[in-house]
Order: C-alpha cells, then structure tokens, then sequence
C-alpha cells in the first residue's frame, strides 16, 4: 500500500500506460482477424467503450465498409448491428453539452457513417438491404440527431438508375421514420 499520494499517482499513471499499451495491442490484434470471424466483432463494442469509436476507426478504416458487408450474411447481422450501435452511442456519451452533441455527432456520423448506410440500403443483396434497415437504420434515428434530414437529401443526391433499390432505401428511411 503507498504511504504517501504522489507514490499512490505513479502507480496509478504506470498502471494506466500498462493498461492503454495492453488495450492497444488487443485492437492492433483484433485488425489482423478477417472481417468475416464473428469474434472479431463481438470484442469490437468493448473495445469502442473503453478506447473510443475515434481510436478503433483510426486502427481500423475499413470497420465501416466491413459492418456493412456483415450486414450480408445472417449470422454476422446481429453482431454489426451491435457494433455500429456501440460506435453511435461512444458518440453521444462522449460529449458533455448538449448543443455540442447534435453538431459533432452529424458531422462524425456523416464522414464516417452515411455512406455505408446508403450503400446498405441501396445494394443489389435483398438480405443486406433489409439488414441494414432491420439493424442500422433505427439505430441511427433514435442516436444521431438530424439524420432524417441527411438521409433524405442524400437520397436526392442519388442517381435514379435503378428505381426500385432507391425506392427500397426511400421507402424504408420513412417507414423507420413513424
């Protein structure tokens, strides 16, 4: 037991190093996994609460593109709907001011975020489709504030080749919408 407080700060800030450095190795050994292991993804919400979705994105750029791949296949669904939500709600307890959250976490969500929800909503794959509407889209209008006002721009930005996956990924924003 430490006899005075600066003693008890050492051990504290050396334990905290041990601690980031053990946690970082994790995530830089969860990367090497294949984005289709479900174990690599039921650590992933972890490892966003205790590092944050800005770290893991950081070691990890292509977690977004790989949910949305997961969302494909039945039994990897689930589990990229936990970690897309684990990612949305680090975002909003993370912030202390509420004026603050509904900018940051449009602005976060937006580059990180829309275009792999559109691209879901839109694919050719009728399972990825109704996943991500299933999994992600109600996710995204209960945590991130403004996000109806975003999708449905950004559907209009769209072009109308195929009529029936815009209207797919139209209908299903308004459908989540009530």
């Amino acid at each position: 037991m430490c006899t005075n407080q600066m003693c008890c700060d050492v051990h504290k800030t050396a334990r905290l190093k041990i601690e980031a450095e053990f946690l970082d190795k994790i995530l830089c050994d969860v990367k090497e996994v294949p984005w289709y292991v479900k174990g690599k993804l039921k650590v992933l919400p972890c490892l966003i609460d205790v590092l944050g979705v800005e770290k893991v994105l950081e070691t990890i750029p292509e977690l977004p593109d790989n949910l949305v791949r997961g969302l494909s296949l039945n039994y990897l669904a689930p589990v990229s709907g936990e970690v897309y939500k684990a990612s949305l709600h680090n975002m909003l307890y993370k912030e202390e001011q509420f004026e603050q959250i509904a900018k940051t976490m449009c602005n976060f969500w937006r580059s990180h975020w829309l275009h792999v929800l559109l691209q879901g909503l839109q694919n050719e794959n009728n399972l990825l489709r109704q996943n991500t509407a299933h999994y992600w889209l109600p996710t995204t209008l209960k945590l991130v504030p403004n996000t109806l006002e975003i999708i449905l721009e950004a559907l209009k930005d769209i072009p109308k080749t195929d009529k029936s996956h815009w209207l797919y990924a139209y209908m299903s924003h308004v459908c989540y919408q009530v």
